[in-house]
């Protein structure tokens, strides 16, 4: 049973540019159907050039119960930022980070990330599309 699909035709409130940017016009936007991350390292604002988008699902989430969140991510040619799926509760506890590992750049043909993320008694999943310009 799906609880949640994003397609971007009529997108829900994401919190965009989640640690800020000097130009979050730019650096992240829902354009086309699609969520664009673009930036270069001095229109962020975290020292680690963290940026990125999350959503929290706060229904239809029940503790101990485990759900699949995917997305398909690509890049353009030669970029250089890094993306990662990144979930973990609305506190920041039960964390998980599962797929990559670490942020990498996607490639340019498209390819889906997913996680399966066991709920805890918070019931809410917090969905991070979390970037790193480099």
């Amino acid at each position: 049973m799906t609880i949640f699909k994003e397609d971007f035709t009529n997108p829900v409130a994401w919190s965009l540019n989640h640690w800020g940017s000097n130009n979050p016009t730019k650096t992240n936007r829902i354009e086309n159907n699609k969520m664009i991350f673009e930036a270069t390292q001095d229109e962020l604002q975290d020292p680690n050039h963290f940026f990125g988008a999350n959503y929290d699902i706060e229904n239809g989430i029940y503790n101990g119960n485990s759900y699949v969140v995917s997305c398909q991510v690509s890049a353009t040619m030669n970029a250089t930022m890094k993306f990662q799926l990144w979930l973990h509760d609305t506190t920041g506890g039960a964390s998980s980070v599962k797929e990559p590992q670490q942020p990498k750049t996607p490639s340019t043909s498209g390819e889906e990330l997913k996680i399966t993320y066991k709920a805890n008694e918070t019931n809410k999943i917090r969905i991070h599309l979390h970037c790193v310009g480099v």
